[in-house]
């Protein structure tokens, strides 16, 4: 049955998307944007009158409208359900975000030996293939094994994408860290910017024309500083590792590292290779925090509590900006639910959770006010 109220409210919605689209077209800024990419797979992005998000369950992308709460799947066929891949909407791929005017993402999942960019317009239309990626540098350095935790970037005018890939060799497990980048330009080469056998993680950020690559091995952290613009390659940093997991920004004044231990340490690098703790998280705190990354120039920290979680950001000097608490009122206080900030605009910070013990009771989207730290719901999908 089609539901007509989906229907009203994409035509509400779509077009307020094509005049965002038609606004657009000569100024487009072809930076990727960080505070979408909290980590991979976070899957959402943001214009000043919408959000996008995907909802994994669904394999589909919705559209949020931020002056009206109107939400719908982002498909404005009239006669479509919203649940085949016919649909605008339908979505199983990596990591998509708004490059260009436009939404772009990559599907890995192809049969093991190819990578697919694609994109369309953000009212969902003119869904179609950029490029394939499937030559020998692709086959040989990053389909012959296994890519764990891959991300993709898509920024001034590249595809890059990295993580660590596991093969084996006489018997014997290997993790390679791997960054690679294709020119989204498909009559182009793609290029190995870095590989490093046995490394435990890998991790990278995009920020103007340079590329800052952290790889984590079993006796030190590697930071490096790449220039897209003529392939320079320098080591900044090889040394001790302070810290556990790799969540970094790179600001003006080094790069930071938010810690993924309970000690929620903050540190900082700078670009002449010295490293020294900044601050405690949770100095001061009656909770203890965990670093989720960065949201522009603040740090984030959770601490779940059963159904609610508490938010709170600081600067990267320490001074605290703002927190909240979301509070679920559908889960019963004992029920955990799991949250995660999966991004940010200049308005506000973006949490998705979920009980994944108990998918029937969907996903819930919720937005936090950077200024005054307002929680709302957005939506509970089911």
């Amino acid at each position: 049955m089609i539901d007509m109220k989906r229907i009203l409210c994409l035509m509400t919605l779509i077009p307020l998307l094509l005049l965002a689209s038609c606004g657009e077209s000569t100024a487009v800024s072809y930076d990727s944007d960080p505070d979408f990419y909290l980590f991979s797979g976070t899957d959402c992005c943001s214009t000043d009158e919408v959000f996008y998000f995907e909802v994994k369950d669904k394999a589909q992308i919705r559209v949020y409208d931020k002056s009206s709460g109107a939400s719908a799947p982002l498909c404005s066929k009239p006669e479509c359900s919203h649940g085949s891949k016919q649909c605008n909407a339908y979505y199983t791929g990596n990591d998509f975000c708004l490059y260009g005017g436009e939404l772009y993402w990559v599907d890995d999942r192809i049969g093991g030996t190819s990578l697919e960019v694609s994109a369309m317009s953000k009212d969902g239309t003119n869904r179609r293939t950029v490029m394939t990626v499937e030559d020998e540098l692709y086959k040989t350095n990053w389909a012959s094994g296994s890519p764990s935790n891959p991300a993709y970037i898509f920024h001034r005018g590249s595809l890059y994408f990295g993580g660590t890939v596991g093969t084996v060799s006489d018997g014997t497990p290997i993790k390679t860290a791997c960054l690679m980048a294709y020119p989204l330009d498909s009559g182009k080469s793609g290029k190995l910017i870095y590989s490093a056998e046995n490394a435990r993680d890998f991790n990278f950020h995009a920020k103007g024309d340079k590329l800052y690559i952290c790889a984590e091995f079993d006796d030190r952290l590697e930071v490096m500083e790449y220039w897209a613009s003529d392939g320079t390659l320098k080591t900044i940093y090889s040394g001790s590792m302070p810290f556990e997991g790799l969540k970094f920004r790179a600001f003006d004044t080094g790069i930071y590292f938010a810690d993924s231990s309970e000690r929620a340490e903050v540190y900082r690098l700078d670009f002449d290779g010295n490293m020294e703790k900044v601050f405690d998280f949770n100095d001061g705190e009656d909770r203890s925090y965990y670093l989720y990354g960065f949201c522009d120039d603040r740090i984030i920290g959770g601490c779940p509590d059963g159904a609610n979680f508490y938010i709170k950001l600081k600067e990267l000097s320490g001074k605290e900006v703002v927190s909240s608490e979301l509070i679920n009122q559908d889960i019963e206080s004992g029920e955990p639910l799991f949250y995660f900030p999966i991004g940010s605009d200049e308005d506000c910070l973006y949490v998705r959770s979920s009980v994944w013990a108990e998918s029937d009771k969907g996903e819930y989207f919720y937005s936090v006010n950077l200024k005054n730290g307002n929680a709302k719901l957005l939506e509970n999908v089911r």
